[in-house]
């Protein structure tokens, strides 16, 4: 039997992996580049009229414009922005702060006005794990989140 936490990360890890559009590989010691977007800065609408327009595509070609769509469409600010205030950010940036050496290494990070980028290099966590953790932290505490 399994009984040391390095050898249960690596049986539960799922290697090369995909949700959709992008390919993850979830490992041990990797550097993630992991996006967050606010609900409402890019809607499901607009991504299906995309994978519509594009299906004619091979599927890796419809798949790499669909990413650069979704990158456009989120630098041009659509949505409610509110992580440009700054009681948002900081509440945002404390989340990421919070598991930093404890469960990743927080290499870089960038807060945009509706979404959010981080570079981390994983440690015995699943980067499944380390996603769900994330958004949980900045998420539920609603006493202390700034009101609009």
């Amino acid at each position: 039997p399994v009984t040391d936490r390095r050898s249960q990360f690596i049986m539960k890890s799922k290697g090369w992996h995909s949700r959709g559009y992008l390919p993850h590989f979830d490992g041990r010691g990797v550097i993630q580049a992991i996006t967050f977007r606010l609900h409402d800065s890019l809607p499901q609408k607009v991504v299906q009229k995309w994978k519509t327009e594009l299906s004619s595509l091979p599927e890796s070609e419809a798949r790499i414009q669909l990413h650069q769509k979704i990158t456009h469409y989120e630098d041009a600010g659509h949505g409610s922005c509110l992580l440009k205030k700054t009681e948002f950010a900081t509440l945002v940036q404390n989340a990421f702060l919070h598991f930093d050496g404890e469960r990743y290494h927080l290499l870089q990070w960038v807060i945009m006005p509706n979404h959010i980028h981080l570079l981390i290099e994983t440690k015995e966590e699943s980067l499944d794990r380390i996603h769900q953790e994330l958004e949980n932290l900045y998420r539920s505490p609603n006493q202390s989140r700034p009101r609009q």
